[in-house]
C-alpha cells in the first residue's frame, strides 16, 4: 500500500500542479453544487440532501469522466506505462495507486457536500439517518463513477474517446430506470434493476439501512477494480 500511495501522491500532484483542467473541473463542479444546493433548500425548505443528490449526477458523472480519462491515457502518451510495468511495482500496485489518487481527487469534487450537510445541522432539524445514508450513497457513487471511468482509461486509445465513453456509459446508467418504465417485459426490467443504482440511491437516501444497496455499491465496485487489474496482467 505504501508503494501505492507514493504513486498516488505523484498523480495528485501532476493533477494538483501541472494540469490546467484540474483546477478547472473543481470551479465548474463547485458552481454546479452551490447552485443546485441553494435552488433545491430554498424551493423545497427541507432539510436534507434528497432533492440535491439527483441534481449532481449528470454533472458528476461528466466531470469525473473528463478528469478520470488522463489516468493511463497520460502515461501512454509519455511513455510512461511501461516504466511503471517494468519498475518493482506489482500490477496491484500500479491500480490501486490510480484508484488511489482518482478516487481522492473525486471525493475533493464532492466535498461540499459536507459543508451543506453542516449549514443543515445549523439552520434546521434534519432526520440524522437518511442524512448520514446520503452521504455514504454519494460517496459510494462517486467512487463507482471513478472506478468505471478508471477501466475505460485503460482501455481507450485517447483521452477524448475514455471521455466519451465513460461519460456516454454512466449517463445510461442514469437514464435505465426510465427505460424501465418504458418496456413491459419482465425479463428486461429485472436485468435493469440489477444494474441501476437509482432504486439502491433513494432507499439509502430514505435512511433505510438497505444491505442490498450496499452489497450493489462494493460488488460493483470489486468487479471493475478486478477487470481492470486482470486487464493490466493480459496486457504485459
Amino acid at each position: 500500500m505504501k508503494k501505492s500511495w507514493l504513486l498516488a501522491k505523484r498523480d495528485l500532484n501532476s493533477l494538483f500542479l501541472n494540469s490546467t483542467i484540474a483546477p478547472i473541473i473543481l470551479v465548474i463542479i463547485y458552481l454546479a453544487s452551490g447552485f443546485f444546493f441553494y435552488s433545491y433548500f430554498t424551493y423545497a425548505r427541507v432539510a436534507n440532501l434528497a432533492g440535491y443528490i439527483p441534481n449532481m449526477i449528470i454533472i458528476l458523472a461528466l466531470t469525473i469522466s473528463i478528469i478520470t480519462a488522463r489516468a493511463f491515457i497520460e502515461e501512454k502518451r509519455n511513455n510512461t506505462l511501461e516504466l511503471l510495468f517494468t519498475s518493482p511495482l506489482t500490477d496491484a500496485q500500479i491500480y490501486f495507486g490510480k484508484f488511489l489518487a482518482y478516487n481522492i481527487f473525486s471525493i475533493i469534487m464532492i466535498a461540499p457536500v459536507f459543508v451543506y450537510t453542516g449549514i443543515l445541522f445549523i439552520v434546521g432539524k434534519p432526520d440524522v439517518l437518511p442524512l448520514i445514508f446520503t452521504l455514504i450513497a454519494y460517496i459510494l457513487l462517486t467512487v463507482l463513477f471513478t472506478t468505471f471511468s478508471l477501466l475505460i482509461s485503460y482501455i481507450a486509445s485517447n483521452q477524448a474517446v475514455a471521455a466519451v465513453v465513460s461519460f456516454l456509459v454512466l449517463l445510461l446508467l442514469s437514464l435505465v430506470d426510465w427505460i424501465k418504465n418504458m418496456v413491459n417485459l419482465p425479463f428486461f426490467k429485472n436485468l435493469i434493476s440489477m444494474v441501476s443504482y437509482s432504486e439502491h440511491l433513494s432507499n439509502l437516501s430514505k435512511g433505510l439501512l438497505d444491505l442490498n444497496a450496499l452489497l450493489y455499491f462494493v460488488l460493483f465496485i470489486g468487479v471493475l477494480i478486478y477487470i481492470n487489474i486482470t486487464l493490466i496482467e493480459s496486457k504485459k
